[in-house]
Parts: C-alpha cells; sequence; structure tokens
C-alpha cells in the first residue's frame, strides 16, 4: 500500500526515468508500425483474441482505426479492449467443433491476413489431455483447411517454445532442432505447427509459425510469472523460487512482440511454412527478476525454494534470434529492467 499511496520516493523516481524512457519508445513504436500495419493486407482475422498477446494485438490494430475481425469460442470473453476503439472490432463467437459453421463465416469474410492465436495451454491431467490435442491440433488442421479454400495473401500461427521440449545442454534453441521429454501440451502445438509447414510447402501458400518465448508486460494474466509476485510481495507473502539462482528464460516484452507480428504480416514475403522464434536471445535468471521487483516493491521476505527438480529442468530455455534477425532485420527494444518496472507499474494500479 505505500507504494498506492506515493509513500515511497525511491520507487517514484524509478518510475519517473522509466516513464522517460516509455514514452520516447512508444513514440517511435506508434511511428514505425503505423506505416506497416497500412501495409497488412484486409480483411484481418485473428483467433484467440481474448487471450494476452491476441488482445493486445487486436488493440494495437484498432489504434490505427483498421477493423478486426475476431473468431472466438461462444465461452471466451474479450476484457482488455480499448473502448474508444471497440467499433473496429467485429466479433464473431462460434462453437469451435461446428466446421460447417466456421467454414460459412471464413467464405462469406474470405481474410486475407489470419493470426492464429487461439490456443489450449490448460492443466495437464489426464482429463484435460484430450482437450489440449483437439485444440492445439485438430481444431488448427481443420480450421486451416478451410482457410486454404479462400486463397488467404499470409496465415501466421503462434506455437510455443514448449514445441522444443526440454535440453540439459546449455544452448540457445534453434528452429530446426527439436528435443526430448515434451509435455503433452508441447506435443500437441509441434503437431500442429508441424501439420502446416507440411500443408504450406506442398500447397505453396503463405505461412508461418511464430514461436514466442517468455511474454510478459501490462495487460497479462495475474497467474504470470511477474504478476504473481507482485501480488504475493504486496500481500506479504512467501515467495517459491527454484533453488537454483542460475535457472533462467528468455523474457520477451509485449510490445516487441506485438511489433514483430505486424512486421512479419506486412512483409511481402513469402514463407512456405517457414519457423521464427521471437525472443531477445538472452538470459534473464528468475532470481533476478525478483531482486528487480524486491526492490521497487520494498519487500523484506527472502525466498523460499521448494520447487522438485524436474520443475527446475524443464525452467530454462533462450531463443537462438539468428534466423529472425536475418530474414526481418528484426530487434528488441524493451530492456527487461525498463519492461519489469512498466509491467509492476501496471500491475500495481490496475490489480493490487
Amino acid at each position: 500500500q505505500k507504494i498506492v499511496n506515493n509513500e515511497e520516493p525511491r520507487i517514484l523516481n524509478k518510475l519517473f526515468i522509466f516513464m522517460q524512457y516509455n514514452f520516447k519508445y512508444d513514440l517511435i513504436y506508434y511511428q514505425l508500425n503505423s506505416m506497416l500495419i497500412n501495409k497488412i493486407k484486409t480483411p484481418i482475422l485473428i483467433t484467440g483474441g481474448s487471450g494476452f498477446i491476441g488482445s493486445q494485438l487486436i488493440n494495437k490494430l484498432i489504434k490505427s482505426n483498421i477493423e478486426v475481425h475476431v473468431l472466438l469460442r461462444k465461452s471466451s470473453k474479450i476484457k482488455k479492449i480499448f473502448s474508444k476503439k471497440i467499433h473496429y472490432v467485429k466479433i464473431k463467437k462460434i462453437n469451435f467443433n461446428n466446421f460447417n459453421e466456421i467454414e460459412k463465416y471464413i467464405g462469406k469474410l474470405q481474410p486475407k491476413t489470419i493470426f492464429h492465436l487461439a490456443s489450449s495451454g490448460i492443466s495437464e491431467r489426464k482429463v484435460y489431455k484430450t482437450k489440449l490435442n483437439e485444440i492445439n491440433y485438430l481444431f488448427l488442421k481443420k480450421f486451416y483447411n478451410i482457410c486454404l479454400k479462400y486463397k488467404f495473401a499470409i496465415f501466421i500461427n503462434t506455437g510455443s517454445v514448449s514445441e522444443y521440449g526440454n535440453s540439459d545442454l546449455n544452448i540457445k534453441f534453434k528452429e530446426n532442432k527439436i528435443f526430448t521429454n515434451h509435455s503433452f501440451y508441447g506435443i500437441s502445438k509441434l503437431n500442429g505447427t508441424r501439420y502446416i509447414s507440411y500443408k504450406s510447402s506442398k500447397r505453396k501458400v503463405s505461412t508461418i509459425t511464430i514461436r514466442p518465448f517468455y511474454v510478459y508486460g501490462p495487460y497479462e494474466n495475474k497467474n504470470r510469472l511477474i504478476s504473481a509476485i507482485v501480488t504475493k510481495m504486496v500481500n506479504n507473502k512467501k515467495i517459491s523460487l527454484p533453488k537454483n539462482d542460475k535457472v533462467y528464460r528468455d523474457f520477451i516484452h509485449i510490445k516487441d512482440v506485438i511489433n514483430f507480428y505486424i512486421k512479419v504480416a506486412s512483409s511481402n514475403k513469402k514463407f512456405y511454412g517457414d519457423i521464427f522464434n521471437l525472443g531477445t536471445g538472452k538470459k534473464t535468471t528468475i532470481f533476478h527478476i525478483f531482486k528487480i521487483i524486491k526492490k521497487i516493491v520494498g519487500y523484506d521476505l527472502e525466498p523460499i525454494h521448494n520447487y522438485s527438480l524436474k520443475e527446475e529442468y524443464d525452467y530454462s530455455s533462450v531463443a537462438c534470434m539468428i534466423k529472425t534477425k536475418k530474414v526481418f532485420k528484426y530487434k528488441t527494444n524493451v530492456s527487461i529492467n525498463a519492461g519489469i518496472i512498466e509491467t509492476v507499474r501496471w500491475h500495481l494500479k490496475n490489480i493490487t
């Protein structure tokens, strides 16, 4: 509460420095993306618009007064869309098992740019494994084949770092390398990616898969790492971290993620099933994230270490960005420290 009540000058100074940086970055980010957005072929269709990346992609497009069509499951709700621009969002709720209705919708709309972000990442308890396979593989397979009938310009699929499996090697993950020990979620996502890559290469239709690594930033779900840590710190609760303080992830800010999706969609290049990593290519330890947030919030407790060996083993991954940088001349702009400060600030204002 001392943060909310502005009783901590040190915290306010950090936030002020970040706001100066963020304003400059936002101006550049807006100017560059406005030019690229106008190159995206319309109509634009997005699945998974209620998720973190999907909702922020919608916001980016409608800020430029671009109409966006959103295909949602009947059980889904969009809560993160800018209300002043909501009239640019055309939502169609459909039972995702009703492929006849989906085909009628696609046939009428005939989208030219398709962002596929719909996925299922729920618990891997046995009862849910069928659901993971239905959404991440079987739905994508049928949905992609429907879209093929109506000659889209580009289909952008969203994969996952989980498609790589786990590696005990201290190496960056390359797009053409798959390891062992996959989760069922990872297998279901990998099957979907492999299917559309194969189909695209055979049919010569422009299709790519983007594999985001650990995406974070404002509007992230409260169960995500940074928001979960902030919530516990504000409530003075103990925080569990891996015992190995070298455990790391490749954290990429949501602004850099949306920037890449726009860059891909506006490109005139043809891709026949290509896969591109989306990360920073840099390691950030979980302990480093903890220390930054601890200083901002003024948290005094030390972390506890009750991760299992398997949980620690599953944790570390970093993207090899050579291919992405070479093809798209892409680089990230938000540093991890600035991004965390922004995310914590947003969380304190909107969640706690």
